[in-house]
This record gives C-alpha cells, structure tokens and sequence, in this order.
C-alpha cells in the first residue's frame, strides 16, 4: 500500500489580424502587497501575508520579455484566474473579479465595464471562458449544482454557455451537465467546426458550441506523458497544442509504519505535444525537456502563428517553443514597466482573427460535408509563393483567405490540378468548395 504525497491533478467540483511579424500579447500586470506577521508563540518566526493586490491591463512582446502597462490606471482587485477573453473587433480585454465580469479598453487600459454575472438557471460560476472569432461570442462551462430526476439528488456538473460581457447574463447551451466537473489544464475553440474543447483529467473532451451536447470524448493517449497541459488551439494548422509532462517517482520508507511506503516526486519533464482531438493521440514535438521546471496555469498560453511559436510562462519568464522543431527558441524573464508581481493571463488576437465557420448548425441548415485538409495537396508548402494545388474533383471553387480574412485570389477549377501565386509573405487559407462539399489548408508564403 502506497501514500500519494504529490497532488498530480487540479480537479475542480462545484462547492469545492495579424501583424506580419512579432506577434503581441495582452494580459493582466498583477502586483501583491504583503504585511509581515509574526507568530503569536514564538516570535522568532514571521511569514509574509497578503493584503491586498492590484491590476492593470499589459501587454507585451513575448520574444524579449518586455511588458508595459496600457495607459496609468491602476485597479484595487482581485481576479479570476478561470479564464479570460480577447474580443479585437470591440477591442476589449474581459476577465472575472469575484463574481463580476469586467472589461479593459485595450486602448486605453480604462475598465469600461463591471456587470455581476447571472444565470436563470441558478447559482453558477462561469469557468475556462475563452472568445471565439468565427462568432465574436464568449464560451465557457457554466458550474453549478443541478436537481438530478433519475436519482432524485443534487448533483454537481458542467454545461456549456455563453456569457454577455455587457450585461452578465450566462446562457447555458448544454442541455444537461456534460460533467460533474473540469480540470484547470486549459481550454480551446476551433472557430471553423464550432466546438469547445476542455480537459476531464485524462479525457479531452469536446462540445458542439450549437447544441451544447458532447461531440468527442477520446482518452488521452501519451507514449512519453502522463498530462497535457496549458492547451490551445492553432488557427494556422488547426490543431491542438499544449505541454506534456511527465512525472518521476521514486519510493522511500514511510517512518511511522516501517510495512508501508511513500511515494515522492524526484523529477518531471515538459515538452511540447500535438493532440488528435478525435483520437486521444498525443504526439511529442520536442524531442527532449526544456528545463524550465514547470509552467504556471496562471500564464496562459499563445501562439505566434506567423513564426509558429507557442508561448507560455514558466512563472517568472515568457518561453517560446517553436511548434515545428519542439525547441526553445526563447525565454526572456519578464521585465514589467512600472512595477508588477506577474503577467497573468496571456491572450492575443493573431492567431484566430477573422476565422469564419465552416461547419453549419446542424438543427438549422443542412451542414456542410467537410472532407480532410490531407485531401488538399499543396505543394511545396511553405514556399515563395507559387504553390500547385491537386483537388480531388474536377470542378469547383478555389478561394484564398489571408489572416484577416479578405479575399486574396478567386478562381474557378477545371481541372484536379491548378498553380495559383501569392506575393505577399504571411499565412493564407485555401478554401476549396464543390457542391455541399469544402476542404480547407492553411499554406505558408516566405
């Protein structure tokens, strides 16, 4: 018999546009003040206490560490560190502060809005929220207690929702609980199929943001991992990237009962992974661990989808890893302007801007029968800008996207092969239609 000693796993329960360069983040500048206190029995002992905190809206470019304030307001609250969601068509950053949800004019740095969060379902919480560009809507799981009929209990779950920054209204999508709880690993949106992805521990499991009901629901699947965490999705390959880890144990003798055993963490590693959200499937990109000693779930993550670079925070630095090699190519200490204890939050607007739904509301249209990007072939990609393109039809439409989502090229095919040109560098998306049928790829001009 063993003792578990190392919590390896947060599990919550209710009651318990693109600039073609340097991609820019936003988030929270956090500073804490502390009082010393001394321990009434023995006066040689203090310990620090914290009294109070203040925020204020930063960004930052993560390829030097540098982080600056917007405008000279700072705020005496506190926040939630459930989620938070970048809107660059209103140019609002929108967090929580207790049961509150707030917005910051990213111009400004002002806080333009403060409104309690409701739901006429009853008490909840709104958790994991992220915004999502093909809907400029704010998704999130919805936490609260629920009369269970079939047992005839209260029971604790989670239903998907959509929350109204202006007027804090949280409209539940799911119908029912979809789970009794999450884990603080992440969250994600794919803006183009329409579903929201989160973590039940070993699970990842997604949701059609339509109907609220379960669309995936695979195991996760590690050859060298035991989590995956600070996950996000990639607009620039749609896919899902975030840190595998892996612990290492070893056991020593418990010295209050000689017949039991403790298990203790000696060491672990970080790498950054790809997961088949369909599948399960984590694949490890890095070949070998960073080194950085952790993440903070605090940080957040974003992705650079110019440079293909995946950020996040190792608590007092900002890591970038590129997302084709696995390796770090940065990892500058944070150095913030003014005065600041952290940059919280991590959120920025490039990586997904002006993404449009592919897949339709199945209960209001007859969805789109979309076919894999695999049967796209562009090649070379990346390139310098003369791409051939094979389709497997023999008719249809070819559009090309740029970030922004204007239209850079039309044309009609007639034949399953066609060469198309783009002069300008950055990252484009092919959209191939025939009929009721669409594939997509993203190509990459150097």
């Amino acid at each position: 018999m063993k003792k578990i000693v190392f919590a390896i796993l947060a599990f919550v329960l209710y009651g318990s546009a693109l600039a073609q360069g340097n991609s820019s983040v936003f988030g929270i500048i956090r500073q804490n003040y502390y009082s010393t206190v001394t321990d009434p029995f023995d006066s040689s002992i203090t310990w620090q206490q914290l009294d109070s905190c203040t925020i204020r809206l930063g960004y930052s470019n993560p390829s030097n560490g540098q982080v600056f304030p917007v405008g000279n307001t700072q705020y005496a609250r506190s926040i939630n560190l459930t989620g938070a969601a970048l809107d660059p068509y209103n140019n609002t950053y929108i967090f929580q502060s207790g049961t509150n949800i707030c917005s910051f004019d990213m111009s400004s740095g002002n806080l333009i809005n403060q409104v309690p969060l409701t739901n006429s379902m009853g008490n909840s919480y709104f958790d994991n929220f992220r915004f999502n560009h093909s809907d400029s809507s704010i998704y999130g799981l919805s936490r609260r207690n629920y009369f269970d009929p079939v047992s005839g209990t209260t029971k604790a779950g989670v239903f998907l929702a959509k929350a109204n920054s202006q007027t804090g209204t949280i409209t539940e999508i799911s119908p029912s609980a979809i789970a009794g709880g999450y884990a603080i690993l992440g969250s994600a949106i794919d803006p183009y199929q329409m579903i929201y992805y989160f973590s039940g521990g070993n699970n990842l499991m997604g949701v059609d943001m339509y109907t609220g009901a379960v669309y995936s629901n695979p195991t996760l699947s590690f050859n060298d991992g035991f989590s995956l965490g600070n996950f996000t999705y990639s607009c620039v390959d749609t896919a899902i990237y975030g840190l595998v880890r892996q612990n290492y144990f070893s056991y020593i003798y418990d010295p209050f009962n000689p017949l039991d055993s403790i298990q203790v963490l000696d060491s672990a590693t970080l790498k950054l992974g790809r997961v088949n959200p369909i599948t399960g499937v984590v694949t490890n990109i890095s070949a070998y661990s960073f080194g950085t000693g952790g993440y903070s779930i605090n940080g957040g993550a974003a992705i650079d989808p110019v440079n293909r670079i995946y950020y996040f925070s190792s608590g007092n630095a900002v890591v970038g890893v590129s997302m084709l090699t696995g390796q770090i190519v940065s990892a500058p200490t944070y150095a913030i302007s003014g005065g600041g204890d952290y940059f919280d939050l991590m959120r920025n607007s490039e990586n997904c801007y002006a993404a449009t739904r592919i897949r339709q509301n199945p209960q209001t249209t007859a969805a789109n029968n979309i076919r894999f990007e695999s049967e796209l072939n562009v090649f070379p990609n990346p390139s310098a800008g003369r791409f051939t393109v094979t389709n497997p039809f023999d008719n249809g439409t070819l559009t090309v996207y740029d970030v922004l989502g204007h239209e850079v090229l039309k044309e009609k095919v007639s034949d399953k092969q066609m060469h198309i040109n783009i002069e300008k560098a950055g990252i484009y998306y092919l959209h191939f239609s025939n009929n009721n049928t669409t594939i997509r790829k993203a190509i990459t001009v150097q």
